[in-house]
């Protein structure tokens, strides 16, 4: 992973800005989406002419981005000695998992489609571990 070789895993502190970053970005990503659920608000035409069928998707994928990047800023800052392997699948499915709800907004059938499942799956699973993994260190 070229893109993290800018410090090592044992570096803490690091490790936790990796985090605090990741919430910070999300929630600012989350604050501009905030338009797109006014937007759906007061002209929801616009929206309909875009092709977007279910804009309660956008709201959903919103308030997910508020919730994950506050998590991750709250993870980052209280868990001082998190693995490495830990802060980025939790990072990655911080932002991933509300992402997903995007399509869903445009097709709505596409949430039966085998490789949106299996995407779906394979982020929750990979989300799931390292939660468990973040418990883990914690209480240890």
């Amino acid at each position: 992973m070229r893109w993290l070789s800018w410090f090592s895993p044992d570096d803490a502190e690091e490790v936790v800005k990796l985090l605090v970053v990741a919430g910070i970005a999300e929630l600012t990503v989350a604050a501009l989406s905030g338009r797109l659920m006014v937007l759906a608000v007061q002209a929801p035409s616009v929206w309909r002419r875009a092709g977007v069928t279910r804009p309660k998707r956008i709201r959903q994928a919103h308030l997910d981005l508020v919730l994950m990047g506050s998590i991750q800023v709250a993870v980052g800052a209280a868990v001082p000695d998190l693995p490495l392997w830990v802060t980025v699948l939790i990072a990655l499915g911080a932002v991933v998992q509300p992402l997903l709800f995007l399509p869903l907004a445009m097709r709505p059938g596409l949430a039966r489609a085998r490789g949106f499942q299996t995407l779906v799956a394979a982020v929750f699973a990979a989300t799931s571990v390292a939660w468990v993994a973040l418990a883990v260190t914690v209480f240890r």
